[in-house]
């Protein structure tokens, strides 16, 4: 069995070998990690190309091979694999949010304020204005709408062709921009299920097990999120 394997290099402090193969296992959770890190990198929650997902996983292999028990079969190593990606992800992307909020605290704003000459303005989306700048025509039309979120080709893909979409719907920029936007406003829990479902082929009876959620409630969830895609 690959989990006695797996059991026997832990025994023998083999990394290497037990590396190789628990990534042999689970090759669909690579492209989970993969297309979840370049989705919050097209909405702006981190930096493009900073975050390496291998590297991620890394991490998560070497707290399977430090923590293995040694009465878990094949399913349940699944299982906890994805189970601990997910964690990784919500970790970095909270990291990421409070480290926006501290970079952009009022205490420092005020700071910056007070070493002007001028009279200033800060706006409702935290931006520095001269008074005199709310009345330019430009600034009012740049603030009722905001940019579109195009995500990334590959993912689209994934997406059009995994919820058995119209692939010839998103051929403009206006409708991949919606799928972005819809694709943007999803929950968190909501969209780990459908990550899992699209980028990491898993059934709705493995996402109930990896999340602990009823699978009835799976189901419906993803059925609601496939409907907001599909009216597009």
């Amino acid at each position: 069995m690959p989990t006695r394997e797996l059991l026997k290099y832990k025994a023998e402090d083999n990394f290497k070998d037990f590396y190789e193969r628990i990534k042999s296992l689970v090759p669909e959770l690579e492209r989970f990690m993969v297309a979840s890190l370049k989705v919050s990198e097209n909405q702006g929650k981190i930096d493009r190309q900073f975050y390496d997902p291998r590297g991620m996983l890394d991490e998560v292999y070497l707290d399977i091979f430090r923590n293995l028990p040694e009465d878990m079969d094949l399913n349940k190593l699944k299982h906890l694999l994805f189970e601990k990606s997910i964690t990784k992800i919500d970790d970095l992307l909270q990291q990421e949010a409070e480290t926006s909020t501290a970079i952009h605290a009022d205490n420092i704003l005020k700071q910056e304020l007070n070493r002007l000459q001028e009279k200033w303005f800060v706006d409702v989306d935290g931006d520095l204005l001269l008074k005199t700048e709310l009345d330019d025509i430009s600034y009012k039309q740049d603030h009722q709408w905001s940019p579109p979120i195009l995500l990334d080709e590959a993912v689209e893909q994934q997406l059009i062709h995994k919820l058995d979409l119209d692939e010839s719907n998103f051929l403009s920029e206006e409708k991949r921009g919606l799928m972005g936007s819809v694709y943007d406003r999803i929950p968190s829990r909501s969209r780990h299920m459908l990550e899992l479902f699209v980028f990491g082929d898993q059934t709705q009876k493995d996402i109930s097990e990896i999340m602990h959620i009823n699978e009835e409630k799976v189901s419906r969830m993803l059925r609601i999120m496939f409907e907001k895609f599909r009216l597009i």
